[in-house]
């Protein structure tokens, strides 16, 4: 149980530098320990906004991006694949994710 929450404190604290550079640079986006979600206006900008997320990563502290595990979606499959039930629903609000009309 503490060690859970130690961990996401640590990640909060680890990834701040990182939060603060993405919207010094107007990326909206949600992030949970290191799951980060990005809002975008279209598949360009989503692009752009994922580039500067490894760029930052791997420049602040060494890591890079799960290629598995990225993806950039449009909204709708975003709300039929992300958003299927309501403990999914409630759990992408908190996260968010890249999306595009």
């Amino acid at each position: 149980m503490f060690g859970s929450a130690t961990s996401s404190l640590l990640a909060e604290i680890a990834m701040a530098d990182v939060d603060e550079a993405l919207l010094a640079h107007g990326v909206k986006f949600k992030r949970y320990n290191d799951d980060f979600r990005i809002f975008a206006r279209s598949q360009s900008e989503a692009y752009r906004h994922l580039a500067l997320l490894a760029e930052l990563l791997f420049t602040n502290h060494g890591l890079s991006l799960q290629q598995s595990k990225t993806r950039i979606v449009p909204v709708d499959r975003f709300l039929g694949t992300y958003l299927d039930s309501p403990q999914h629903r409630e759990m992408n609000v908190a996260l968010g994710v890249a999306l595009f009309p």
